[in-house]
């Protein structure tokens, strides 16, 4: 679409350089469909879903879970002692292998052949296991309660051993 401008002569002439209204519409909705979206997804990534263990907010039974738990690793055997003196079981753990500047990560439960059912209130345990670093993190790995049944929490607190 064309619009006609005055001249000085009182006269119109055509002005090609305006956008059509066309154009000006499928712009604005686009502008409008990319910020709902950049909205959609940084809401999304706030909500968590609610995982309970007894009724408390999981988050906070991992204070409790490490409070009780005692580690240590023998170089010379390869041996993993854990104790578990608190009150909340421990599913896994999620190791945290640190060697240099690099750290990768595995649960426990697929490095050991005899897991069984996790670390229970009051179970202590020995695995000979052999980590490839210098040190690792054992991140505790609870099992919760949540609208979709259970699921698994890895905490954010560890405890850190020398394991070379």
């Amino acid at each position: 679409m064309s619009l006609l401008k005055r001249d000085s002569g009182k006269r119109y002439k055509k002005d090609n350089k305006a956008v059509t209204p066309l154009i000006a519409t499928v712009v604005l909705i686009v502008v409008v469909v990319v910020i709902i979206g950049i909205l959609f997804v940084w809401f999304r990534g706030t909500l968590r879903e609610e995982i309970t263990k007894f009724n408390t907010d999981i988050r906070l039974k991992c204070n409790e879970a490490l409070e009780g738990l005692q580690a240590s690793y023998s170089i010379s055997t390869s041996t993993l002692q854990l104790v578990n003196n608190g009150n909340t079981a421990i599913f896994d753990f999620q190791v945290k292998n640190i060697k240099g500047g690099s750290r990768e990560t595995e649960d426990l439960s697929d490095k050991v052949t005899d897991w069984g059912n996790g670390l229970t209130v009051g179970k202590s345990a020995s695995y000979t296991v052999t980590f490839d670093a210098e040190k690792i993190e054992l991140h505790p790995i609870l099992l919760g309660d949540s609208s979709q049944g259970q699921k698994t929490w890895v905490c954010d607190e560890s405890i850190e051993l020398d394991v070379a």
